[in-house]
């Protein structure tokens, strides 16, 4: 119990994700989107990436329910 308490503080557990079922349509579009990212990502130079990954960035922070929560893709982006 102190242990999951203590994940639950540090952040390793966050009881408002969701999980997806594999095979689903909604799953399937995350796993597209997630794809047509890292590849434009890969296309872009520093600026236009700077800019996409504060666009993605701040779309997080617009669906994440908790301020704390730093996306709803699973992955956190760097930018400058």
């Amino acid at each position: 119990m102190r242990d999951m308490l203590e994940n639950l503080y540090f952040g390793n557990i966050t009881p408002n994700d969701q999980n997806v079922r594999s095979g689903t349509a909604l799953k399937k579009a995350m796993e597209q989107s997630a794809e047509c990212e890292e590849k434009l990502i890969a296309l872009l130079e520093d600026k236009e990436k700077t800019l996409l990954l504060r666009l993605i960035n701040a779309e997080n922070e617009i669906a994440a329910p908790w301020p704390w929560k730093t996306s709803s893709r699973g992955s956190a982006w760097e930018y400058a």
